[in-house]
């Protein structure tokens, strides 16, 4: 997926991420089989966040994520909660991959 293709509402919304607050805020939920799982997924995503010194607003109940992006200093969207985006769904997608080839 090609950075351009994750810049418009449109199609962060055609990658699951739904728009709140009156587009301020990036939401998504993401599920897993296990807690377990859902820790990992969070392990890896705290590494990138920690790289782009940029934190996610995140909610873990047993095997779901929920995920709020942000940027408070503008009070709103940033490039930056564009790309956590697009990398925390790699991420996933990855995930989901290597947990398909296990089975």
């Amino acid at each position: 997926m090609s950075n351009g293709s994750f810049d418009k509402p449109a199609a962060i919304a055609a990658q699951g991420w739904h728009l709140m607050n009156e587009g301020k805020v990036l939401e998504r939920e993401f599920s897993f089989n296990s807690f377990q799982q859902a820790f990992g997924f969070m392990s890896q995503v705290a590494l990138i966040a920690e790289n782009l010194s940029h934190h996610p607003e995140w909610h873990n109940v047993y095997h779901l994520v929920t995920i709020k992006l942000t940027t408070h200093d503008i009070n709103g969207l940033s490039k930056l909660d564009l790309k956590m985006a697009r990398l925390i769904n790699d991420v996933y997608d990855d995930y989901h991959q290597v947990v398909k080839e296990k089975r």
